[in-house]
């Protein structure tokens, strides 16, 4: 089984680490040439081993690296025309997403995703609320209820 030491742990989070360990499996099979008794030494499945077999023998080194989690393509997103419809019709008439959501039979969340991904999120715009009974000039608040 793979022993590390406390001060080594750290390092495996951080890609260094990440690509030593993945090495080692990489290594361990080349020695052995059994995905089965790979895992058993490691201490790791033997889908693990075989992810990391392939993808080095695929890419090389660069197989071991991380890889993004980004997906490919995003079927369900709204196409760029209503996008852009949406937009332009904010633009000109200032209206909010409940408003623009039935005036083009969308979705409120829909719009709302839209305006956010193009417009960005608007945090802390509306004004804070003044309290009806504001505090005397003078007047301390009293603790007790």
């Amino acid at each position: 089984m793979l022993a590390f030491r406390l001060e080594e742990l750290s390092t495996i989070t951080h890609p260094e680490g990440k690509m030593r360990v993945r090495q080692e499996v990489v290594r361990i099979y080349q020695e052995c040439q059994s995905l089965r008794e790979t895992a058993r030494r490691l201490g790791i499945s033997r889908n693990t081993v075989r992810k990391w077999v392939r993808r080095f023998e695929a890419f090389g080194k660069e197989g071991l690296k991380d890889q993004p989690r980004r997906p490919h393509r995003s079927p369900r997103r709204t196409p760029a025309e209503v996008e852009e419809q949406v937009l332009k019709i904010r633009q000109e008439t200032g209206w909010g997403r409940r408003r623009l959501g039935q005036a083009l039979s969308l979705p409120e969340g829909t719009v709302r995703h839209i305006l956010r991904r193009h417009l960005g999120a608007r945090k802390g715009a509306r004004p804070r609320r003044k309290t009806f009974y504001p505090l005397l000039p003078g007047r301390k608040r009293s603790r007790s209820g």
